[in-house]
């Protein structure tokens, strides 16, 4: 910082209050008044205004003056050249700050411009771009690739279903006043109805020998015996049978056997035993 050019400030103490008849000597003590009366005092003071007058305009001559504006509140202003004559002008700008930058946060950049379906390989310091590729190669044992949704697939919102695999099933016990029971195809599957597979189990877990019967049966008349056998105490039996659908209601069976129907039918002669009935339908509902 440049010095100033005055020392100590000029004391400004000149009386301004003259009256008429006052007398005016070399020292004001001679006349009777203050030390700041007399005329010596004043050319002192005089000259003194004078010569920080010189001063300041050779330093302005120089452009030597401060290069730091103190703000209040704490801030500063730099100059940053030396100034010209006067008048003078200070305009005051804000710097912007520099954007952040991934290397100023410790992250590693990506590559400038990526194109649309291009990869980006990561080798331990850095981002690399791949080849743009605009479809995956056919998936294989050997090969990690693209595959297609087939017909009995489904994607819901993201997630990979298949919507046309359904599964039921049913169960319960013959009682004296329950010695068969009637179980339509659909209600197990869910209206999945092209293709089903049914497996049946009946159980014989009392001390009284009993005959286990299963059927298709139609609602307009007529049954066709899948398995007909009598169990002894703790015997079962277990099978299973394929159909398909034939008209809006109908299900023939499959696999060499002869009969058609919409509802299974299971008895027990004695009214014991349990049973358990397990179907897999493979295809779309009617409203699919």
């Amino acid at each position: 910082m440049a010095d100033r050019p005055l020392l100590e400030p000029l004391p400004a103490d000149l009386p301004e209050d003259w009256t008429s008849g006052q007398i005016v000597a070399p020292s004001g003590a001679d006349a009777g008044l203050s030390e700041q009366h007399g005329y010596n005092y004043l050319m002192r003071q005089v000259n003194a205004a004078q010569r920080a007058a010189n001063a300041i305009n050779e330093r302005l001559a120089d452009g030597d003056i401060e290069n730091t504006i103190t703000v209040d509140g704490g801030g500063h202003m730099e100059v940053e050249e030396a100034l010209g004559g006067p008048p003078y002008q200070i305009t005051v700008t804000e710097e912007a700050d520099a954007p952040i930058t991934a290397e100023d946060v410790g992250a590693v950049p990506l590559p400038d411009n990526p194109q649309k379906g291009q990869a980006l390989i990561f080798d331990g310091s850095q981002w690399i771009p791949g080849d743009v590729t605009t479809e995956l190669p056919v998936a294989s044992a050997a090969v990690l690739g693209g595959v297609k949704v087939g017909e009995s697939l489904k994607i819901d919102k993201g997630v990979l279903d298949a919507r046309y695999i359904r599964s039921g099933t049913a169960s319960g016990s013959f009682s004296a006043g329950k010695t068969a029971v009637e179980i339509p195809f659909y209600t197990l599957t869910g209206g999945l109805i092209p293709l089903t597979t049914f497996s049946i189990h009946t159980m014989n877990s009392s001390a009284v020998e009993t005959e286990f019967k299963w059927e298709i049966t139609s609602s307009v008349g007529g049954s066709y015996v899948l398995h007909q056998q009598t169990m002894a105490h703790n015997q079962g039996v277990s099978g299973s049978f394929a159909v398909a659908k034939i008209n809006a209601t109908m299900l023939v069976l499959l696999g060499g056997i002869s009969g058609q129907g919409n509802t299974l039918r299971l008895s027990s002669s004695a009214g014991v035993g349990t049973y358990r009935v397990t179907a897999v339908g493979f295809g779309p509902t009617e409203s699919e």
